[in-house]
């Protein structure tokens, strides 16, 4: 609940074009070693997407903004 009333503030100062329409929250952290950063600990988009491709395509998963 603390996430969804934060991205409620958030949506409020932002221009329609910009709200967040919903956050999914991974199970694990994003690592080197499970392969979704890389060396610098930059996100591996690709990567990203494939682990979580069913999350980020389900539209009832996630924290919905209100």
């Amino acid at each position: 609940e603390a996430i969804a009333a934060r991205l409620a503030v958030t949506n409020a100062s932002l221009s329609v074009e910009e709200r967040i329409s919903r956050i999914i929250v991974a199970d694990t952290p994003f690592s080197i070693e499970n392969g979704l950063l890389t060396s610098q600990y930059k996100p591996k988009r690709r990567h990203i997407l494939d682990a979580h491709h069913a999350a980020i395509h389900d539209s009832k998963e996630g924290i919905h903004a209100s």
